[in-house]
């Protein structure tokens, strides 16, 4: 081409480049402003730098993120302030510890250049602007008349120091009716020309300018590009439509709410160009315009992805936190920090707070360094980094594998690009677990290559095998690293086939080390990204991958890989691998938060927090709640750290459960109440009243005051019951009868003891609460009252029952600890003392003893009894003992009682009674044996000294060591003698002359090391050679050494392995009878596979399912096709549905598509739908609106009780008449009780025959459900009347368990960690099972799967006997009744929400829900008590129907209906085999899961569970 005509051609393309960007930015001119400096009556900042005014009254307060300002502060570095002033800058990243507002935070100077104008107006015409510009944006500004508009603006400011070249303009206006307020930002055309000022401090950069809003509690917001790059651009861009205009509303904001963004605005469609969304680039890049789209480019000299562009070879930082779990040891915020040398490609990364436990295992997870180093390792030509690529904004994760222990690491990253200061920010979350290193160690790893592979648009994928071995030794440990990189790409670039893979070359000098004293792990490494050598192997290996695979190089050649989200199985009917979904969510391979939930899809998996909390679903946080809490309409919630309180709204005054029109200003009187104060006795407790609506505090039951004040009652209940004694009184026997006492050195009526002047204590505790004189299930001395019942036992005893036969064991008794008999005083037992050693009637004044307490470490005496050292007892001081004790007292010795020689110690009367030892000389008074405790049960040996077995007196002693004398319980000095006279060597050691120390020593045998008087044993290998061929040496932490450890699938010691019973097929044959052991040629493994007519995983087989195109059973939704993985047609939902073809659900909005819904259903508003929505069955029909059935015609509004031996029905009204019995049955005990309300049946426990019975409401068609067996003693019930199951809790096996009621087949879905199961109930439609643990030591309520999995505690606060459990399907909630802290209390069922129903219950056994009330039957009065849902007040009781006797156990209620909700159990069983129970897993899923007999029957063949 023509030199002349190409310079013209290009003159022309610059001329019109540059006509583009000079066209008009539709930014705000200066001139929409509003009126500001001297003519508009604004004041003026002071000319200094550094400066604020002082506080400025406003005449119409402010509303800021709900709190009430009258006042502010502006200052000179680009905001407004509340609460102080702030005049200096303080260096820092959003937010700030104060509530600001900030259009533009940065270090500002106006000595030289600029002004900063401020006023309050009402000018009617700049209200009228401010009204009509709001209601463009906000539907909320309608009605709102501002009464007060604050203006600042910062007109041609400078940055420091005194910088008057580049100049940014901008202004805030905040506008309030003193009941809302709403801000304006408005960023003048080219109003933001420099982002941060020289800096004070020369060592540090200043941040980039920030913008944002900051509420002082955690909440704040920042406007798009704050702190970066872009933020120059917030004249240009908008969240209005109209660039540089933005605005919020900022006032009566909720706790759990952020300041709110215009919501009538319309997105901008405009095509993307440089000319409309060039602002993006970076500064120092170029917008390059492609057709479609535009990308950005790093200019000359800087590199990154051209939104992010960073200064060629200029040094910067990586920061960041790491969490997670690694070999069981938490990680939480460790800090690391990571210095980059761009010019070397060297990077230097630090994770500090590293525990010592896994300190030096850590090493190996180089993966910390490599992520880094490929980030910013030193290009070989063009070839580009991560950074260039990514911009450091991405996602990482790497899976690393050790093959030969068996470990496993997942590390996830998330990578979030350039800080305020230009340095790279990281969160890394760390799951699984590595080999040990010996403490001490550090580990060496050779140079390695890594192949990263572009697998498709903003994807990279790599793999590679590396080895690491420790410091000094030659044995290798390998593993593997898959990497993926995840990153937004500018998709309008061409992309050249060039570099879809390149090579990370980490070089030799690789620095590893643990600094235990610092706890600091580090990492040095060296890397250079360099193109391939040789051909791209996946040019053509592409071609060979499959469906759901991509091509990954690795080393000199590729591997197909899954796509993430995807595992490799090998289909024997193609011959061939083919990858499958990966259901994370069950496999535990997610992420997700402990509070979150996670929901799979093909391919990959999302977690959603929790309700009740708040987060991305992989960080979670407990929201604010003010469930429960019935603020006025006048009146927000807001809590005190976690308690909710009402405060009333501007405008309104009272204590925010009642507010009125405040005539006399908009302040609100908040009520000095015990939520703010702890104004409340130490005998109180501070709880919400429904009659003065409001915190009160409550005295203590046996207590009276106004809460503040509280003193004992008149009438208290003796404390021989009721152990209602100070934690520092004694309970003690008077003429009167049983009364407390304060122990010495206190006073006051034993009750309530206070400490003398004289003794310090440590703060003391409130007083011990009565129990009932009759826990549930405890026994009493008389068992002849009734001829079905004892109040010991609230099952009536057979009187014909045989001697043997069974008896539920007392499950609500804590057993006696025999050994332990030292409790802390605040747990000094309150039980009365024997009458015959107490003094008191009928003995003389002068005879009474009673034994001593022990209280911080001295014996004491109650009363004016004296301590008698001699006897260790409490004698008054008259009293002469005038005969020697027949026994021993007995004594502590390591926190046991222990007798002597000849005694035994029963800890029912604390003293010593004859064991009748052979040769004992019992008529000897006193006993007076000195007793020591044998050595193997506590080692009192000296430390130099053995615990031996001594065969002559059959018992343990101590023996000094070989060089020490003694009695082995003091040992002397090492003595100076020679082994060949006296054998002092160890039993691995022999002696030899040392013709260098000229004298007999010790020396250890082959094998052992040691100073030859301890001989430990050495390394019992040094390499695999020293192994069986099934072997591996490997370090063990236990022992400290390396010894030979078996291979996985084999057992033994290292030195001889066999195969395990847990081995593939060709070493045990575990293949099902229908199957053969095949060797996988893919998997390289021998494996089962089902023969021809079966399927299965090979250790399971099943007849093969017809296709559903032979006999079609697909469900509403489902279409029948060819499934390639079964080789047959299957069910499939239909294209917008989700399921598993026989239960298809809607995945889109009833909204939009209303035929989601089932025929008989409707779309109707769900406040727990995640669209607001649900469909819901029509009257007459039940289901969960997706699938409904019509509703059977059963009774309804009935009450069914359990009285021992009788089954009763009463109508819940009153009115509705009389009740009868509807089963009778003298040796019956019926206890737990529950409703199938689409059958009609009611369900009750009877734990005299161990069995689970059934009938129908009116007693007819009565059978036994569940009898014999393996079931104990079943405790109560609850139906899942969609799958067909019932649930028991069983407190004689400590488990929760589960049968058909179609065949009766049990599985056991929860054991262990139970104490004594009580409680149960289950939500069908969410898949939960619920059950209570009597546990007294710690009682709690959990919830899992109605399969057993997902285990957690729901409640495990405050909680004491908690008895029955209901559902609450209205509200969503649990509910259950406890015993001992009289309460019935309902909480959400994800934990949160917590809220009292009603207290005072006296004893609450059973419980169950009908309409608006709880209904609850009481052991103390034998009634059934009704209780209002919402407010907690209680109506008159009733009494049982006649037909029964004693007290009343389970209840439950019919509805007129059945809730609605479904499962994926309700249609044919889930079409799990008949040999499974289908089981709802909790997360919308089931488990077809083997029944007890299955797997118990150890001849039979092995039965899998089988997860959907």
């Amino acid at each position: 081409m023509n030199p002349f005509k190409d310079l013209l051609v290009r003159t022309l393309l610059l001329w019109v480049s540059l006509s583009v960007l000079a066209r008009p930015s539709g930014a705000v001119p200066k001139s929409e402003f509003f009126r500001f400096g001297e003519r508009a009556g604004d004041q003026k900042l002071l000319k200094k730098d550094d400066f604020s005014t002082t506080e400025i009254k406003l005449q119409v307060p402010l509303i800021f993120y709900g709190q009430i300002y009258e006042s502010l502060f502006v200052n000179i570095n680009g905001f407004v302030s509340f609460l102080t002033e702030i005049p200096n800058f303080f260096n820092v990243q959003f937010p700030l510890e104060y509530p600001i507002i900030a259009p533009f935070y940065s270090d500002v100077d106006i000595t030289r250049a600029g002004n900063i104008w401020y006023r309050e107006t009402s000018d009617p015409r700049t209200v009228t602007r401010t009204k009509n510009e709001l209601k463009k944006y906000f539907g909320a500004a309608e009605d709102f008349n501002p009464q007060g508009i604050f203006i600042v603006t910062w007109d041609g400011v400078g940055a420091f120091s005194q910088r008057s070249d580049r100049l940014n303009t901008y202004q805030l206006i905040l506008a309030t009716d003193g009941k809302e307020s709403y801000a304006i930002f408005k960023y003048a055309d080219g109003g933001i020309q420099w982002l941060q000022s020289d800096g004070k401090d020369p060592n540090m950069a200043d941040a980039r300018g920030q913008a944002g809003l900051i509420s002082g509690d955690g909440r704040h917001i920042t406007l798009k590009g704050s702190g970066t790059d872009q933020v120059r651009s917030l004249d240009k861009w908008s969240n209005t439509g109209v660039p540089g205009l933005w605005v919020y509303r900022i006032g009566m904001i909720a706790l759990d709410e952020n300041v709110q963004e215009p919501d009538l605005v319309s997105e901008d469609k405009t095509e993307e160009s440089c000319a409309s969304s060039g602002s993006i680039c970076h500064s120092n890049s170029v917008c390059e315009d492609y057709d479609p789209g535009f990308c950005c480019s790093c200019q000359s000299g800087y590199f990154g992805n051209g939104i992010n562009c960073l200064k060629k070879e200029e040094p910067l930082r990586v920061t960041g936190k790491v969490s997670g779990t690694v070999n069981g040891i938490e990680l939480k915020d460790a800090d690391l920090h990571s210095y980059v040398l761009t010019v070397e490609g060297r990077t230097y990364t630090a994770i500090s707070r590293m525990p010592s436990q896994i300190g030096y295992d850590i090493q190996s997870i180089t993966v910390f360094g490599t992520g880094i180093a490929w980030l910013f390792a030193k290009p070989v030509g063009d070839v580009p980094n991560g950074f260039a690529l990514t911009g450091a904004m991405f996602t990482r994760t790497a899976e690393v594998d050790f093959p030969q222990t068996g470990h496993h690491l997942f590390v996830h990253q998330r990578f979030k690009g350039l800080d305020v200061f230009n340095s790279v920010q990281v969160n890394t979350e760390i799951t699984g677990s590595v080999p040990t290193v010996p403490l001490g160690s550090k580990i060496e790893m050779d140079a390695f290559n890594e192949e990263y592979t572009r697998v498709k648009p903003g994807q990279i994928r790599a793999r590679s095998s590396r080895v690491f071995r420790l410091q000094g030794q030659t044995i290798d440990t390998p593993f593997t690293v898959e990497t993926t990189i995840d990153f937004d790409e500018c998709r309008w670039r061409p992309k050249s086939t060039d570099l879809n893979t390149v090579r990370l070359k980490v070089a030799e000098n690789i620095f590893i080390q643990y600094d235990a004293p610092e706890q600091i792990v580090r990492y040095a490494l060296s890397a250079k990204v360099a193109p391939l050598e040789e051909a791209d192997p996946c040019v053509e290996g592409r071609q060979e991958c499959g469906q759901n695979s991509q091509c990954v190089v690795d080393g000199d050649t590729f591997r197909c890989v899954c796509e993430r989200g995807y595992e490799e199985v090998y289909d024997a009917t193609l011959n061939e691998a083919i990858c499958l979904d990966i259901n994370e969510c069950d496999t535990g391979r997610d992420n997700c938060h402990l509070d979150a939930i996670c929901v799979n899809s093909p391919g990959s998996f999302t977690c959603t927090c929790r309700h009740g909390f708040t987060g991305d679903g992989f960080t979670c946080t407990r929201e604010a709640s003010c469930e429960g809490v019935p603020c006025d309409p006048n009146a927000v919630c807001d809590l005190r750290g976690t308690v909710p309180r009402c405060t009333c709204r501007p405008g309104f005054t009272g204590d925010g459960f009642f507010c009125s029109k405040d005539q006399g200003g908009p302040s609100v009187d908040e009520q000095r109440d015990c939520v703010d104060n702890d104004i409340c006795s130490p005998y109180a407790d501070c709880l919400y009243d429904d009659a003065v609506r409001g915190f009160r505090c409550a005295c203590f039951p046996g207590y009276s005051g106004d809460g503040e004040t509280c003193t004992p009652d008149g009438q208290r209940e003796s404390c021989g019951t009721a152990r209602n004694c100070s934690p520092y009184g004694v309970c003690t026997k008077k003429n009167t009868g049983y009364v407390c006492e304060c122990l010495p050195g206190f006073t006051g009526d034993g009750y309530t003891c206070d400490v003398s002047s004289s003794v310090t204590l440590p703060p003391q505790q409130p007083p011990h609460q009565p129990q009932e004189p009759y826990p549930p299930y405890q026994h009493t001395p008389d068992d002849s009252r009734l001829p079905y019942e004892t109040p010991q036992q609230p099952y009536p005893q057979d009187p014909y029952q045989q001697p043997g036969h069974h008896r539920p064991r007392p499950p609500y008794q804590q057993p006696d600890d025999t050994y332990d008999t030292y409790q802390r005083p605040e747990e000094i037992p309150q039980y009365p003392l024997p009458e015959e050693e107490l003094p008191g009637e009928g003995q003389g004044s002068d005879v009474g003893w009673s034994e001593p307490q022990c209280l911080f470490g001295a014996c004491w005496c109650p009363g004016t009894l004296q301590y008698n050292r001699i006897h260790n007892r409490c004698e008054l001081s008259s009293s002469e003992i005038s005969e020697v004790e027949a026994r021993p007292l007995p004594s502590c010795f390591s926190g046991k009682c222990i007798c002597t020689l000849g005694y035994a110690y029963d800890s029912l009367h604390h003293e010593c009674r004859p064991d009748h030892t052979p040769g004992y000389d019992y008529s000897i008074k006193g006993g007076g044996h000195k007793v020591r405790v044998s050595c193997n049960e506590v080692n009192t040996c000296h430390p130099n000294a053995q615990c031996v077995y001594q065969t002559f007196s059959k018992s343990y002693a101590c023996v000094c060591d070989a060089g020490y004398e003694g009695d082995g319980y003091t040992c002397s000095s090492k003595i100076d003698i020679s082994c060949d006279k006296v054998n002092i060597c160890h039993f691995n050691a022999q002696c030899v002359y040392d013709d260098s120390a000229l004298q007999h020593v010790c020396v250890c045998q082959q094998g052992y090391q040691g100073d030859g008087l301890v001989c430990t044993p050495q390394d019992e290998c040094s390499s695999i050679q020293d192994c069986d061929a099934n072997a591996q040496c490997l370090y063990e932490s236990v022992s400290r050494r390396y010894k030979c450890q078996c291979n996985s699938g084999f057992e033994g010691d290292g030195r001889t392995c066999t195969p395990e019973r847990a081995a593939s097929c060709n070493i045990v044959n575990n293949c099902h009878n229908f199957a053969d052991c095949i060797y996988d040629t893919y998997a390289l493994r021998y494996r089962c596979q089902c023969r021809a007519g079966y399927e299965g995983d090979g250790t399971f087989c099943n007849p093969t399912q017809v296709g559903c195109n032979v006999v079609y059973n697909c469900g509403d939704n489902a279409e029948c096709a060819y499934d390639l993985t079964a080789s047959g047609y299957r069910c499939k939902c239909r294209e917008g549905f989700n399921g598993d073809g026989f239960f298809c659900r809607s995945s889109r909005s009833c909204r939009e598509d209303p035929s989601a819904c089932h025929p008989q259903a409707s779309c109707q508003p769900d406040a727990l739908s995640v669209f607001g929505v649900a469909c819901k069955c029509l009257d007459g029909f039940t289901g969960d609106g997706y699938t409904c059935q019509e509703a059977p015609d059963h009774e309804k509004y009935l009450l069914l009780i359990n009285q021992g031996l009788s089954v009763l029905r009463m109508p819940s009204d009153p009115r509705g008449g009389g009740g009868f019995p509807i089963h009778v049955e003298p040796f019956m005990t019926a206890v737990g009780a529950d409703v199938d309300c689409l059958a009609g049946r009611y369900y009750w426990t009877d734990v005299r025959s161990s069995s689970i019975r059934s009938s129908k409401y009116d007693g007819r068609e009565r059978k036994p459900v569940i009898s014999g067996g393996n079931i104990g003693s079943p405790e109560d019930v609850a139906v899942d009347w969609v799958s067909g199951n019932v649930y028991w809790t069983d407190s004689e096996n400590d488990v929760v368990a589960v049968a058909s009621i179609k065949n009766g087949k049990i599985r056991t879905v929860v054991k262990g960690d139970l104490v004594n199961p009580r409680g149960i109930a289950v939500h069908p439609g969410r898949g939960l099972l619920f059950w209570s643990d009597w546990n007294r030591e710690g009682a709690k309520i959990e919830v899992s799967g109605l399969d057993g999995s997902n285990r957690r505690k729901l409640v495990e606060r405050d909680i004491m006997l908690p008895n029955s459990l209901v559902i609450d399907y209205d509200l969503e909630n649990l509910c259950w009744a406890d015993a001992g802290t009289h309460k019935i209390e309902c909480v959400n069922l994800d934990g949160n929400g917590r809220r009292v129903v009603m207290t005072e219950a006296r004893y609450p056994f059973g419980l169950t829900i009908l309409g608006q009330d709880f209904y609850y039957t009481d052991w103390n009065d034998t009634k059934i008590h009704t209780v209002d849902r919402y407010s907690g007040f209680e109506s008159g009781a009733r009494d049982p129907p006649l037909g029964g006797s004693g007290k009343l156990y389970g209840i439950a209620a019919v509805p007129p209906h059945c809730p609605p909700v479904a499962n994926v159990c309700g249609a044919d069983g889930g079409h799990c085999p008949e040999t499974h129970l289908c089981l709802p897993n909790g997360r919308g899923g089931r488990t077809c899961a083997c029944i007890d007999e299955a797997l118990e029957n150890k001849e039979a063949p092995s039965c899998n569970d089988y997860n959907y």
